[in-house]
């Protein structure tokens, strides 16, 4: 009479084989939906959380504003203008000037010119300035709420003369050769609201948008618009952090007022004619492809995923898929024959 044949008994590595199951396969596939729900969240917070970007504004305009920022000195080259002072202010009698009533527009006001090269005006921070071209004409109005709004020099002329609180000052530039650099740091309005009173207007311009990195050559470009006629724009400071924006007004021959100007803040003002104002900002993909963080925590979601579509094959529950993985992954079969010892 014959045995009964003993059940064939499996091999510690066929062992090790059946202990792998499809639990841990849901244990990946729920950390891959809680991953990508944490980054989608992420993602969320960084669009609905107010971010800061450099703006660059490239603008040739009539009229132009600027807030200088406190507790700063700006210099400005004022070559070949006709000086109005109010109040005690008083240079040399050879500059004054007989018809000042008509040409500063009123008594208060007393007119000097100097014909000397290198004039400069030094101007305190918290005054502001009105630059207005027409006609062939530049006017400067400089105004501040302290008592002086700084001073006036010509080399070899004038020494330093503290002035009171208004300063205008005027330019003949069609057909002169005249050209005038006004460097500042402070909050700046470009253009001005269309009405029938004012005719100077932002005549055209752009605005670039980049990602606010402390250093230049790492920055990158996200987004820009184009300004029309008659828009306005406006490049606030942050008084609080102490970051103005910073630029440079230019005036030529031509007339117009050309204006550059850097400025990092969340968004940007415009003003556009039959339109309610708006803050111009990047976008939503504009803001996500330019946020490094978004960047950089997205790289690790991919590889993540990665890893773990690597493991779905070790994670089948058909032996011979499990058999077929095990015997492409020299580690694993290591690792398993390790277990049975």
């Amino acid at each position: 009479m014959t045995e009964p044949a003993e059940p064939a008994t499996a091999s510690p590595f066929e062992a090790g084989l059946d202990e792998i199951e499809l639990a841990p396969g849901r244990i990946l596939t729920a950390s891959f939906i809680a991953a990508l729900v944490v980054y989608l969240l992420f993602l969320l917070s960084r669009w609905l959380a107010p971010g800061e970007w450099e703006f660059a504004l490239e603008v040739e305009t009539e009229v132009a504003a600027i807030e200088f920022r406190g507790e700063a000195v700006t210099q400005w080259r004022v070559d070949g203008a006709i000086l109005c002072t109010a109040g005690s202010v008083t240079l040399p009698d050879d500059y004054r000037l007989e018809n000042a009533r008509t040409v500063c527009g009123g008594r208060r006001w007393s007119g000097w010119r100097v014909d000397q090269p290198e004039q400069v005006l030094s101007i305190t921070g918290g005054s502001t300035a009105m630059l207005e071209s027409s006609n062939g004409r530049l006017a400067v109005s400089l105004r501040t709420d302290a008592a002086s709004l700084g001073e006036y020099a010509a080399v070899g002329a004038v020494e330093p003369v503290a002035l009171g609180d208004s300063l205008n000052l005027f330019w003949d530039t069609a057909g002169s050769g005249v050209s005038l650099t006004f460097p500042f740091t402070g909050a700046t309005t470009l253009g001005r609201a269309v009405n029938w009173s004012d005719p100077g207007l932002l005549r055209s311009g752009s605005v670039s948008v980049f990602t606010a990195d402390e250093s230049a050559d790492r920055r990158t470009q996200v987004d820009d618009a184009e300004l029309m006629l008659g828009d306005q724009v406006r490049l606030a400071g942050n008084a609080e952090d102490d970051i103005w924006p910073k630029g440079f007004l230019r005036v030529g021959e031509e007339g117009l007022i050309e204006a550059v100007a850097f400025g990092r803040a969340d968004s940007l003002s415009i003003d556009r004619y039959g339109e309610s104002g708006y803050d111009f900002r990047p976008g939503f993909l504009a803001r996500v492809a330019g946020d490094p963080q978004i960047a950089f925590w997205g790289s690790m979601l991919v590889a993540y995923m990665t890893v773990l579509f690597g493991l779905i094959p070790f994670l089948d529950e058909r032996p011979v898929a499990r058999q077929h993985a095990v015997g492409r992954a020299p580690a694993l079969r290591w690792f398993l024959r390790y277990r049975q010892r």
